[in-house]
């Protein structure tokens, strides 16, 4: 009994080791890779230089946001269109892990790759501050929570 208990007791602490570790790593990346700063620092340019041009902000595509503080995600559930990219921003002061639903296999989402089972996965966490965004391919309800304090949930409504 001794050796299983002190089995399960080294593997639990690979694994946070682990998860510690991917969400350190990536730390960085997140900040380079935030689509929100980068249409809206292309946009104004546009607008400035050619002010005849006034198809040009209408033709951008609609940003869909939603935040996550300290009492979850906000709002728990959206409705998009097929092929939206949507913004997960963290307000809160820990760490964001967004990811498919069901914890913690996160495969709900038919599309395979990411780091666990599903591209629809930050595979990592996001900082305070910090945001990851994701765009939808698939129709359908798409549930998810912060892999980091699973009980947080949303839901993404591609239509």
């Amino acid at each position: 009994m001794k050796t299983l208990t002190a089995v399960v007791v080294v593997i639990l602490v690979v694994i946070g080791l682990f998860v510690w570790y991917r969400g350190g790593l990536n730390l960085q990346v997140s900040v380079d890779t935030s689509p929100t700063v980068s249409p809206t620092l292309s946009a104004s340019p546009s607008a400035s230089v050619s002010p005849s041009s006034s198809a040009s902000p209408a033709a951008s595509p609609k940003q869909y946001l939603i935040t996550y503080n300290d009492s979850g995600y906000s709002p728990a559930t959206i409705n998009v269109p097929l092929g939206a990219t949507v913004t997960w921003k963290n307000n809160s002061t820990h760490g964001m892990w967004t990811a498919a639903d069901p914890h913690p296999i996160h495969n709900s989402y038919p599309e395979g790759g990411g780091c666990i089972n599903s591209d629809f996965d930050a595979c990592k966490q996001i900082q305070p501050g910090q945001s990851w965004s994701f765009t939808f391919n698939q129709k359908g309800s798409w549930g998810y929570h912060n892999h980091a304090k699973s009980a947080d949930k949303g839901v993404v409504v591609v239509q």
